[in-house]
């Protein structure tokens, strides 16, 4: 585990060597030992901490730079922060699950719902441009293909615009 997070690591701040902005593109590490459990934290090129290992878990996506970060315990919180530490979605206990579809370029969303996980679509800015309202939601080709809990399945594009929709 120790090689695979230094490989990251390592491999991750070769890509972030190049940068020649004044605030330099966070990468993902972990600290931690034996009797020690993991956090995740960010650290520049120079390998400094930017942010202190303060995360349960990081979902590293160097491109664009964001990192889905959770924090595990009571209350179970999830977030979106950029390549600087802000936050894109601040922690919160709302999602229950946050995935990065690479083509989209989108965030999925999931919340439970009087006892439903439901999906919905944010942009890269953490606005939510597709309501939280579909049992499922998956990229098809060059389109969302999403299904209400009624059973009715509906096609959008990546800005959450309807392009295929039954006729009743």
């Amino acid at each position: 585990m120790k090689k695979l997070l230094l490989t990251l690591t390592f491999v991750l701040l070769a890509l972030g060597a190049g940068q020649t902005q004044e605030r330099k593109v966070i990468d993902h590490a972990s600290h931690g030992g034996a009797d020690v459990q993991y956090r995740y934290g960010f650290v520049d090129a120079n390998e400094r901490w930017i942010i202190p290992p303060r995360y349960d878990n990081a979902e590293w996506h160097a491109d664009p730079g964001f990192a889905i970060v959770t924090i595990y315990g009571s209350p179970y919180q999830r977030g979106i922060i950029d390549k600087y530490g802000d936050f894109i979605i601040p922690l919160t206990t709302e999602y229950k699950r946050i995935r990065w579809n690479v083509e989209s370029k989108r965030f999925l969303l999931a919340k439970k719902i009087e006892g439903n996980e439901l999906w919905g679509i944010a942009d890269l800015s953490g606005k939510i441009i597709v309501p939280i309202k579909y049992r499922t939601l998956v990229w098809e080709e060059d389109r969302f293909k999403a299904e209400l809990p009624s059973g009715i399945a509906i096609y959008m594009d990546r800005d959450g615009n309807v392009v295929s929709a039954p006729s009743f």
